[in-house]
């Protein structure tokens, strides 16, 4: 997170990478929950992926990112607890940044 705004990269796209490479190291239990453990390191391994060539800032980044969403929905899956892991990364950024 620091990273991408010490150089100044668009907010919102940020945070989109954050939650990828949160995605790729997390073993998310709501993934886990909703399918199996094989749809946890598949979602892990979907992330890197797309992150790795640079994420939402590489040139198909978004359209990947859109294909996973569609097939999670498709799966029934939900990262969820990397969403909430984003979700404090945002609040001690802020908090950072107040202090």
């Amino acid at each position: 997170m620091r990273q991408y705004r010490a150089i100044g990269l668009d907010e919102n796209r940020s945070n989109i990478n954050v939650l990828l490479r949160i995605m790729m190291e997390l073993k998310d239990t709501n993934v886990w929950s909703r399918g199996s453990y094989a749809d946890v390191i598949w979602i892990q391994e979907q992330a890197e992926k797309i992150w790795k060539p640079g994420g939402i800032f590489f040139e198909t980044g978004m359209k990947k990112i859109e294909k996973l969403n569609q097939e999670c929905i498709r799966r029934n899956l939900s990262p969820g607890g990397a969403a909430d892991l984003l979700a404090a990364t945002l609040f001690l950024y802020q908090l950072e940044k107040m202090i």
